[in-house]
């Protein structure tokens, strides 16, 4: 079982996928140390081999990631569920949207 703590979020792998107090992630991304554009075209790419309402969760380090997930989600209809921030990380969980 894969596990990280977080301040009042506990994340771990379960049968169904990524699971965060309640939320479950049927995918995940890992884009830290990636710069602009890199996690926006890792996140574009790997949200179109998702099923329509699948949760990907997403962690990066570059700041300007949040700003790009955000626009990116509100044009094409995703939806953003959460942002988690800590020092050198931030998380997203993003459920695809339907075109």
């Amino acid at each position: 079982i894969f596990c990280l703590s977080h301040k009042h979020n506990i994340i771990s792998r379960g049968k169904r996928g990524l699971i965060v107090t309640g939320e479950v992630s049927e995918e995940e991304l890992d884009a830290v140390g990636l710069v602009c554009p890199e996690p926006l075209m890792k996140v574009r790419n790997k949200i179109r081999q998702m099923e329509n309402g699948q949760v990907l969760y997403i962690r990066a380090s570059d700041p300007t990631t949040e700003h790009d997930l955000k626009n990116f989600c509100h044009f094409l209809n995703h939806d953003l569920l959460r942002i988690e921030h800590s020092p050198n990380l931030l998380e997203f969980w993003i459920r695809k949207g339907v075109k």
